[in-house]
């Protein structure tokens, strides 16, 4: 899934007169690395990473059901950009 998002995104880029823009491209790759590194096996996602990108102990004591919605309704979003 995350190389068809990678893929849309940079058609999207393309269209956008940015094809050759290499922060357009280097954006998609470090938002799209995060969410799969979020991605946990279950399909849950973790929510709280520290400035080195290991996942903190807050992960294990608030509700990520919003964090979990949020990252599928992005997802979903790109997904449902037909147009690209």
């Amino acid at each position: 899934m995350i190389k068809l998002m990678r893929e849309t995104l940079k058609k999207w880029c393309s269209k956008k007169g940015k094809q050759g823009d290499k922060k357009c491209i280097a954006d998609i790759e470090k938002y799209l690395g995060f969410i799969k590194n979020c991605q946990q096996p279950d399909g849950d996602f973790l929510n709280y990473v520290d400035t080195d990108g290991h996942f903190t102990d807050q992960n294990k004591e608030v509700n990520l059901d919003d964090a979990n919605g949020r990252a599928i309704w992005a997802l979903g979003y790109l997904i449902s950009l037909k147009g690209l």
